[in-house]
């Protein structure tokens, strides 16, 4: 199965220069205007195949992207005989695939992007910051807990060895 939804944008560690796959973007966003070719009911045979069905409507098993976006299916094993699919017009659906290379939003934008941000989300923002400049041990950046602060490692080289969550201020270290 050949889908632009399982090919993935690799992303390069700035620090040890590893590559990871970035399975964090999708690759298209349909509109309500996308136009419903056929509604197809999942056979025995096609449960949990949906490469099956877009070889079945588009001749290819390459557009299990569009068919399962069409459908709201994150998992395109949990398809279950007996369930109905919306099929969806290609050329309709073609119009609204995002070119992966050309996106390029890091996390941390999330957070430090106030033009992202809803006004309830930029006055909560700004109420922290405030808060930890009060603070003697604030924050110099208010991020969430699973993310490292512009100065901290995830990980740190020493004596030969590998230390992990070398930011933590943990006893025994």
């Amino acid at each position: 199965m050949k889908s632009e939804s399982l090919k993935k944008t690799k992303i390069t560690d700035p620090i040890t220069g590893e590559e990871k796959l970035n399975f964090s973007r999708p690759s298209i966003m349909l509109k309500d205007d996308v136009k419903v070719i056929a509604i197809h009911l999942v056979r025995d045979h096609e449960e949990m195949r949906p490469d099956l069905i877009s070889n079945l409507y588009y001749g290819t098993p390459d557009y299990v992207d569009l068919i399962l976006k069409m459908n709201g299916i994150s998992n395109p094993f949990s398809l279950k005989e007996g369930q109905f699919l919306r099929i969806p017009d290609k050329a309709g659906a073609e119009r609204y695939r995002k070119n992966l290379k050309k996106v390029s939003v890091k996390p941390r934008t999330q957070f430090t992007d106030t033009r992202r941000l809803s006004k309830q989300d930029e006055k909560r923002k700004q109420f922290l910051e405030q808060r930890s400049k009060m603070k003697t041990n604030g924050s110099s950046e208010n991020l969430p807990p699973n993310m490292l602060k512009s100065n901290e490692k995830s990980k740190v080289f020493k004596d030969g060895k590998i230390i992990l969550g070398s930011n933590l201020n943990t006893k025994g270290n």
